[in-house]
């Protein structure tokens, strides 16, 4: 299902659990509750960077991401998200991304 149809689903009262990525925007605009899988039912997706193979020696390239690593909270990558994703007054990747590297201190 589309993730708009599935939120649309769940803020409208018509499903009462969806699944979702836990840094989409939605979960802040809609302050949802997201649960907790102790038994790990659903495979986590964590997000990785992905560095092309010519790009693989690229140490420039590599420096500057580094600082990234597990350094963005997950309420601040739902609040970049929603930027972008919302309809009204929507934002472009590079200010959600100034934005997020502002809230590292860098």
């Amino acid at each position: 299902m589309q993730p708009t149809f599935m939120y649309n689903a769940v803020v409208g009262g018509e499903v009462d659990l969806i699944t979702a990525f836990s840094s989409d925007g939605e979960i802040a605009k809609y302050d949802l509750v997201t649960l907790a899988d102790p038994k790990q039912a659903i495979p986590p997706y964590d997000a990785v960077l992905l560095i092309a193979p010519k790009r693989a020696m690229d140490e420039r390239l590599a420096g500057a991401l580094k600082p990234l690593i597990g350094r963005i909270p997950i309420a601040r990558m739902r609040e970049a998200n929603l930027l972008v994703s919302q309809a009204a007054n929507q934002a472009p990747p590079e200010e959600a991304a100034r934005r997020l590297w502002h809230t590292i201190g860098e």
